[in-house]
C-alpha cells in the first residue's frame, strides 16, 4: 500500500513534482517554477498542503496533489477551512500528478490521506481539471469510497485547435469573411503589420503589453489584477524568467512600423500553445488588431513542426469560439466535508437564516 502525507511546499519537493506526469497534456502550470514562483511571490508557503504519495520500502514520490488552505466565510462567528488547487487564481490547468500505471492506487492513496485528516478541512474543491484527464475519474471514485461524496460538475470549458492538419483548409473554415475584410481595409489604408516574434529578453519588451492591459481594462472598468505593483506582475515576471531558460515562452507583436498594434504572451509546453495573455492598442482597432494578431500565432502553430494544438485556455469569450473547433470541458470535484462540525453548523445557520427571511417576508405581507 502507498504512504500518503501532508506537507509543505518546499524547493525538494518542486523538483520531485517535475519527476511525476500530469493526467492530460496540460501540465503547463504545475510544474516547479510556477508553483514556487506563486508560492514565493504571494507569499503562500503556509498555506500549502501538498498531499505527498510515496513507496513505503523506497520513499519515492508517486503522485501528488498540490493544495493550499483558503479561509473563506462561514458565519460571522467563525469561518470554513477549504482545500483548493495550489496556485489558485493564476493558473488555467490542475491534475493529479502520478507515475504511469498507479493512477488509480494514487487516487485511492490521496483519498485515504483526506479521510484521515477529515477534522482539519471542511470543504475540497478541485477546479479546472481538463476532462480528458484520466485521473479525475478515479480520484471521485476514490473519495466516494471513503464517505467524501464528490459533487461533479463540467459547466465551464475551454476552446483549442488541432493544427495537425493543413492551415489552407483550416483558413477556409475559419474567419475566412473576418479576416478578408480586415485586409481589404488595411490595403486601402496602404498598412501593413507583421509578426514579430520575440524568444529572449521578454521581461524587457513586456512593460509594452502590460501598458495597453492597463488601458484596456481601465476603458472597460474592469478588475485589473496587475495593478499598483501586484504580486502578480512579479510573480508573472519571475515565470517568464525561468520558462525562457526552458523554451517554453514566446512574445508576439502585430507592429506596424514603429507602432506596436497588440501584444501576447503564451506558453508552449509539450507540443501545445497556450494563449496566455493578449492586450491592443485601441487607437487600431478599426483593424481589429487582436484578432490579427491571434489568426497569425494560431498560421504559425500550424506551421510548426513541434506544436500540436492552439489552446485558448480559461475564459469562453465570443472571439475564442470563432477562432476554435473544439470545447473542451473542466471538471470541478466539490466535497462538502461530512465530519465537520463547523460545516455542519454553518449549514444549519443559513437554513435558520433563510427560515428567518421567509417569516419575515410573510409577516410583512399580511
Amino acid at each position: 500500500m502507498l504512504r500518503s502525507s501532508i506537507s509543505r511546499f518546499g524547493p525538494g519537493l518542486a523538483d520531485e513534482l517535475d519527476g511525476l506526469p500530469a493526467g492530460g497534456r496540460y501540465r503547463v502550470h504545475l510544474g516547479s517554477s510556477w508553483l514556487t514562483s506563486y508560492v514565493e511571490e504571494f507569499r503562500a508557503s503556509e498555506r500549502t498542503r501538498v498531499i505527498e504519495v510515496r513507496e513505503p520500502s523506497s520513499g519515492r514520490l508517486t503522485g501528488a496533489l498540490p493544495l493550499q488552505l483558503q479561509s473563506v466565510r462561514g458565519t460571522r462567528a467563525w469561518s470554513l477551512r477549504r482545500l483548493v488547487p495550489l496556485a489558485s487564481g493564476p493558473s488555467d490547468f490542475f491534475d493529479t500528478l502520478a507515475l504511469p500505471g498507479r493512477i488509480g492506487d494514487v487516487a485511492e492513496a490521496i483519498a485515504r490521506c483526506l479521510w484521515e485528516t477529515r477534522l482539519s478541512w471542511d470543504e475540497l474543491v478541485l477546479d479546472l481539471i481538463p476532462h480528458s484527464s484520466p485521473y479525475w475519474e478515479p480520484l471521485a471514485r476514490a473519495l466516494e469510497g471513503r464517505g467524501l461524496v464528490p459533487i461533479i460538475a463540467t459547466d465551464r470549458g475551454f476552446f483549442k485547435v488541432d493544427t495537425t492538419g493543413s492551415f489552407d483548409d483550416y483558413h477556409q473554415k475559419k474567419m475566412i469573411v473576418t479576416y478578408s475584410k480586415v485586409r481589404n481595409r488595411m490595403r486601402r489604408d496602404g498598412v501593413e503589420p507583421r509578426l514579430e516574434v520575440v524568444r529572449s529578453g521578454i521581461n524587457d519588451t513586456l512593460d509594452g503589453l502590460l501598458h495597453l492591459y492597463h488601458k484596456r481594462r481601465a476603458h472597460k472598468d474592469q478588475r485589473n489584477c496587475f495593478v499598483n505593483s501586484s504580486p502578480m506582475e512579479a510573480f508573472v515576471r519571475k515565470v517568464v524568467g525561468e520558462y525562457e531558460d526552458r523554451g517554453w515562452v514566446v512574445l508576439s507583436l502585430l507592429r506596424n512600423g514603429e507602432d506596436v498594434w497588440a501584444y501576447a504572451l503564451d506558453w508552449l509546453r509539450d507540443g501545445v500553445w497556450f494563449g496566455y495573455m493578449m492586450a491592443f492598442d485601441e487607437r487600431f482597432k478599426r483593424y481589429s488588431p487582436g484578432k490579427l494578431l491571434l489568426w497569425e500565432m494560431i498560421k504559425r502553430a500550424f506551421e510548426s513542426e513541434d506544436i500540436r494544438e492552439f489552446n485558448f485556455m480559461r475564459g469562453e469569450s465570443g472571439y475564442k469560439s470563432e477562432f476554435a473547433y473544439e470545447r473542451e470541458p473542466y471538471v470541478s470535484i466539490t466535497v462538502h466535508n461530512p465530519w465537520s462540525l463547523r460545516l455542519r453548523a454553518t449549514q444549519l445557520a443559513t437554513r435558520l437564516c433563510e427560515i428567518r427571511d421567509r417569516y419575515c417576508r410573510q409577516a410583512r405581507g399580511t
